[in-house]
Parts: C-alpha cells; sequence; structure tokens
C-alpha cells in the first residue's frame, strides 16, 4: 500500500511547476491590524483606498465591527485596495500589483485578475466543475450585514460571497479559499463532503474505523477532530474570537497553543500530514481542490433532510462561539432558507454531489438510508473502501456507531472545546440525538408550510429526492 501510495502522490503532484514548489509560502492573513497611517473616519464612512505591504503578517482587513479607536463606523460603506500580493505560483499570478476593489454598492469583490476585477486564477479548477479560470468574491452588504453580526457574535468583520453560486462565509474565506482550491490532494487520501449536520461526525467515525482495521482502542483514545482534521475550520477563527480564547485560556500555554492550531490554516497543516490523510469539509465540490477528483482520492458525500439539518445546525451554531448565534429558531432558519449562512446555498451545495454521484471515486448516500439500516450502510462503504468485514466486525463496529453509545464517546464529541472556551456548557452537546425527522418539535405549523414550499420548489429543479420527504415529495 505504501509503494502504491507513494507512486500515486507523485502522480497528483506532477501539474505543479518547479517554480511553484520554490515559491515561498508567504500568503495573506485576515488579520484585523489597520496598515500603518491609515485611519478610517471617526464619524461617516468614505471611499478609503491605500497600498498595503504584504509580508508574513499582511493585513487585509479593514472593514472591522467597532470595538475600539481604530474601526469603521460602518463596514458597508468602505473599500480597498490596490496591494502586491505575495502567494505562491501555484494560487494566484506573483507579478505586478493585484487590485482587491470593492465598489460601494454592490461591492463586487475581484481577487487578483491581472486584466482587471477578476478573481484568483485557478485555470484546473474546472475539474471539480467551475466554469472558467476564476473564483469571483462578493461582500455582504447592508441591512443583512447588520442583522447577520448582530445575531452572530463569533464574526466581528464581514461575510463574503463566492464563486457564481454565491456561497456564504466568513470574512476570513476572502483570502484563505484560494488556498483551499489550490491544495493537493493526494490518491490516498479519503474525504467526506457534506453540508454540515449531515450526519458528518457519525459518518466519519465509521470510515476511520473501516480505514484503519476496527482500531477501536485508538478511536477510542485519539479525538476523531485529530485522526479525521477539518479542512476550513480556521476560517471561523477570526482574529477577534481568537484573541477571546487565547485570554481565556491564559494560565495555560498548552491550551492557548491548542487554540492556535485550531486556528491555523488546514491547507498548511495537512499539507504536511503523512498518508493517507482522512479530511472532513463542508466545502462544496466547486471549492474544492482542483486535483481531487482526477487525482484518485475516495470521496464520500452525505446528504440529509434540510429541516433536519437546520435544527441540528441551530444548536450547533448556538453551542460553539466561532460562530456564537444568539437568535431563535425561526430567525435562524430565514437566514438558512435565504442563504445567509455559512455554506448556503444548501440546494446548490446538495445538487453539486448529486451530479458526481456516479464518479467512480464518489460514493453519495442519504443519511436517513445509512440511520435506517445502519448495516447495509456499513458494508456499502466499505465496499467503496475496499475493505472486508466478516459479520462479527460488522456488529461490533455497528454497536460502537449506535447512537446512544456514540452520544458517550468523548473522542467524538468535541469534549476539548469546553475547556478551550470555544463551546458553550449551557447548550445541548455536538452530537445530538441523530434523529431523523426531529425538526418537528422545532416547526411552527407556519413554519413548516413555508419550508415545504421552499423544499418542493427545489426539488422541482432536480430529480433527487429525500428517503424521508413525503410530505413534500408527493
Amino acid at each position: 500500500m505504501g509503494g502504491a501510495g507513494g507512486r500515486a502522490r507523485r502522480g497528483c503532484g506532477a501539474a505543479v511547476s518547479q517554480r511553484s514548489r520554490a515559491a515561498p509560502r508567504r500568503v495573506l492573513q485576515a488579520g484585523l491590524r489597520l496598515p500603518p497611517g491609515l485611519q478610517p473616519p471617526a464619524s461617516r464612512p468614505r471611499l478609503l483606498r491605500a497600498s498595503v505591504g504584504c509580508g508574513d503578517r499582511a493585513s487585509l482587513d479593514v472593514w472591522r465591527k467597532a470595538q475600539n479607536q481604530n474601526t469603521c463606523p460602518e463596514f458597508g460603506t468602505l473599500t480597498v485596495y490596490e496591494m502586491p500580493i505575495l502567494l505562491p505560483a501555484s494560487s494566484w499570478p506573483r507579478t505586478g500589483r493585484r487590485k482587491m476593489s470593492a465598489m460601494t454598492g454592490e461591492h463586487s469583490v475581484a481577487l487578483a485578475g491581472s486584466g482587471g476585477p477578476r478573481g484568483p486564477r485557478n485555470e484546473s479548477l474546472s475539474q471539480n466543475g467551475t466554469a472558467g479560470d476564476t473564483l469571483p468574491m462578493q461582500w455582504v452588504t447592508g441591512e443583512p450585514l447588520q442583522r447577520l453580526l448582530a445575531d452572530f457574535s463569533g464574526e466581528r468583520t464581514g461575510y463574503v460571497r463566492v464563486s457564481e453560486k454565491g456561497y456564504f462565509f466568513p470574512s476570513k474565506f476572502a483570502t484563505e479559499m484560494p488556498h483551499f482550491v489550490n491544495f493537493q490532494a493526494r490518491a490516498s487520501d479519503t474525504w467526506i463532503v457534506t453540508y454540515p449536520r449531515s450526519g458528518t461526525t457519525w459518518t466519519q467515525e465509521m470510515v476511520w474505523l473501516l480505514a484503519n482495521d476496527l482500531d477501536f482502542d485508538t478511536a477510542r483514545s485519539v479525538p476523531l477532530n485529530d485522526r479525521f482534521p477539518f479542512f476550513e475550520f480556521s476560517g471561523f477563527f477570526h482574529e477577534a474570537t481568537t484573541r477571546e480564547f487565547l485570554e481565556y485560556n491564559a494560565g495555560s500555554p498548552q491550551r492557548q497553543q491548542a487554540v492556535l492550531d485550531m486556528a491555523t490554516p488546514g491547507y498548511r497543516v495537512l499539507a504536511k500530514a503523512p498518508s493517507p490523510r482522512f479530511i472532513k469539509t463542508h466545502l462544496p465540490f466547486t471549492l474544492l481542490p482542483r486535483n481531487l477528483l482526477s487525482c484518485g482520492a475516495k470521496v464520500i458525500y452525505l446528504a440529509r433532510n434540510p429541516k433536519d439539518v437546520a435544527v441540528s445546525f441551530f444548536h450547533l451554531n448556538r453551542l460553539i462561539l466561532t460562530q456564537g448565534y444568539t437568535g431563535d429558531f425561526q430567525t435562524y432558519w430565514n437566514y438558512f432558507q435565504n442563504d445567509l449562512h455559512a455554506w448556503t446555498p444548501y440546494w446548490s451545495h446538495l445538487e453539486e454531489g448529486w451530479q458526481r454521484r456516479t464518479h467512480p471515486r464518489v460514493l453519495f448516500m442519504f443519511y436517513e438510508e445509512m440511520r435506517k439500516d445502519t448495516p447495509a450502510a456499513i458494508r456499502k462503504v466499505a465496499d467503496f473502501l475496499g475493505k472486508d468485514l466478516t459479520d462479527d466486525q460488522a456488529a461490533k463496529l455497528g454497536d460502537h456507531l449506535d447512537i446512544a453509545n456514540f452520544r458517550k464517546n468523548p473522542a467524538v464529541n468535541s469534549e476539548s472545546l469546553y475547556d478551550l472556551g470555544i463551546m458553550r456548557r449551557d447548550e445541548q452537546a455536538f452530537i445530538r440525538k441523530g434523529k431523523v425527522g426531529g425538526w418537528a418539535d422545532y416547526f411552527t405549523p407556519e413554519l413548516e408550510a413555508q419550508a415545504d414550499q421552499w423544499i418542493a420548489e427545489n426539488l422541482a429543479k432536480t430529480d433527487m429526492r429525500f428517503p424521508d420527504c413525503k410530505s413534500v415529495d408527493s
């Protein structure tokens, strides 16, 4: 296995130029410090332009929610900048001055096209289904932005829409997204791709154990986040909230280092990780590494009823302070339905997975089917991974994954995040009920009718059907 993996890895990286390997790995950081000498207006917003030097700690982010004297009172009216961008040759062109312009009004953000307002170059991006060679970005502005910043305390700057489909992310993704797209996948990788709260953690544990010959001892002693890292989690560690986590853990250098490790971009950490790598992501296919499907990596895509997804994600957003949601469920659902929440549009995300379901290196599964017949799901995943199981082994894995046992397993519950002050102890646990149809406890009749209409309208545009959506699929 090692020899074959080594040959495959060389093949995956064959397209990377010598110049790319030699290029300095200096990247823009989405920091919050203003460039020296640049002070935003104290009373009214106005257009600002400045040249910003780019080094290891370069600052891009000046649209900061008011916290101290060096703040911009209204995010939506500011714009920057012309700046030299120093990035690996495999990411963006490295010569000349690249313009990041955010026009007042629409705030159409274009990152780094040498010919004007275009996105970062990704000539091979079409392998994952993106048309063209650019990655357009647009800042969220106006009233939606103000409401979002009020309801989600973890983000202090703003939000950006990425690609033609407008995938929604916190501000840090404006500089980190090109690195995710240009990350080099390997043939020995196993990726789990989901919209959040679609049974991701449960499936991660199943996949890791199947791939590692049912090593239950390691699975119980080593946190799942270490065995199966979250590719883009760092994008949710805003500098201000990260600083608060560090201050909370001021008495423990070990805990502070744990915070810094989580805030370190996954594309850096995983680039140095030995094979085989197990990687979790919520990015849609068109924002995943451009060589993922051509490299030979295995990809499992998981889908789940959007109403159950929303209920589970609502609780996670209240639980974890990188998001820090403070509102009620109906308000949260409206963010979700109107594509004003992380990783939305939900339907575009699912459709990208559905379109690739016949790819030989992709396994598309519904969470509802996996929960209804877990033994069959275990067999299906094992076959996809090329693993043989005895009946006894399958039964032991099924018992390990039983939701009652799973909820008691500290290795999968992100227990360390409580100690670090990143998760609240007064909210439901990271692993909840895993229940199919639990949404009914949260939707009023009016909200259910609204949700059902939205689901029906979107299902009419696709031949995908949820196993447990009979009420809206009749």
